[in-house]
C-alpha cells in the first residue's frame, strides 16, 4: 500500500467533505477526534511500526529489560537475527517455577543462551534465562502513534487507511449530540471495526473480539449496505439541515 503524507490540515478538510451537512463541531473537537480515531486505528491494525535496539544488562533482577517510550506495543525480540519465542509471565511461572534464578550460565536444563521473552508492562519485557553479560536486542512493534496539534503537522499513511479513520472521527464527534443522530454513527464504528479486522489477521480470527464488537452480527454496517458507510453519513447529515434545505 502507497503511504500519502496528510496534513492535519488537509485531514480537517476530508473530514468536513466526508459530511454532508453543516458541520456541528468545532477545529479543536475535530482535532481531538482526529487524534483519539488514529490512537484506535493504531493499536487494532498497527499501521505505523518500529524497530529498536536495547541493552539488556547482566544478571538483571526479574530479567527485565526497558523499552523507549517511542513504542506502543512490541511484537518480536531478536537476537543476532535469531528469534526469540514469546512467552507470558504465568506460563513461565508454571512451566519454569525457578526461573526468576535462572541464567545463560546455570547449566543442567536452563539453556546458555536466550530463549523466550515475555511482556512485563507497557515498556518493559523479561527474558529468559537471564544473561550474564551485556547483550544487545532488537525489539520490533508498533510505534506510538503520532500527534497532530499544528496545521502542518502529518502523517503517513495510506489512503486507504484514512477512510476508517475519518468515519471513526465522526462517530466520536457525534457522541456530543447523542440520541438518534449518535445510534447512526454506531455504523461508522462498526465500518471502521470491520476494516481493522480486514488488516489485522489475529482481529480477523479471533472469535471473541468478532462476538465482542458485534462484527458477525452486524454485516449490515458495512460500508456500501443500506444502514453502513456514506449512508449513515447522510442519515446523520440530515438531522442538522434546516427544513426545506
Amino acid at each position: 500500500m502507497a503511504y500519502t503524507q496528510f496534513t492535519l490540515t488537509q485531514v480537517l478538510a476530508q473530514l468536513s467533505a466526508r459530511y454532508e451537512g453543516a458541520a456541528f463541531w468545532t477545529s479543536l473537537e475535530a482535532t481531538r477526534a482526529i487524534n483519539l480515531s488514529l490512537r484506535t486505528w493504531n493499536s487494532l491494525t498497527g499501521v505505523w511500526r518500529t524497530s529498536v535496539t536495547v541493552t539488556a544488562p547482566p544478571a538483571s533482577d526479574d530479567h527485565l529489560v526497558p523499552l523507549p517510550g517511542s513504542m506502543m506495543y512490541r511484537t518480536r525480540v531478536t537476537i543476532d537475527g535469531r528469534r526469540l519465542d514469546p512467552i507470558s509471565r504465568f506460563e513461565l511461572n508454571r512451566i519454569r517455577p525457578n526461573w526468576v534464578y535462572e541464567y545463560t550460565d546455570s547449566g543442567g536444563d536452563v539453556p546458555s543462551r536466550i530463549e523466550w521473552w515475555a511482556p512485563a508492562g507497557l515498556y518493559t519485557i523479561r527474558i529468559w534465562p537471564g544473561n550474564r553479560v551485556t547483550t544487545d536486542l532488537v525489539v520490533g512493534g508498533v510505534a506510538t502513534t503520532p500527534v497532530l496539534t499544528l496545521p502542518g503537522d502529518f502523517i503517513d499513511i495510506g489512503e486507504d487507511d484514512l477512510g476508517p479513520i475519518l468515519d471513526e472521527a465522526l462517530h466520536i464527534l457525534t457522541f456530543k449530540q447523542g440520541g438518534h443522530r449518535f445510534t447512526l454513527s454506531i455504523a461508522l464504528h462498526q465500518a471502521m471495526l470491520r476494516e481493522a479486522a480486514d488488516r489485522n489477521a489475529i482481529l480477523s480470527a479471533n472469535q471473541k473480539f468478532r462476538q465482542f464488537m458485534g462484527l458477525d452480527r452486524n454485516r449490515s454496517y458495512r460500508p456500501g449496505h443500506e444502514t453502513g458507510g456514506s449512508s449513515a453519513i447522510a442519515g446523520i447529515a440530515s438531522l442538522t439541515r434546516p427544513e426545506g434545505s
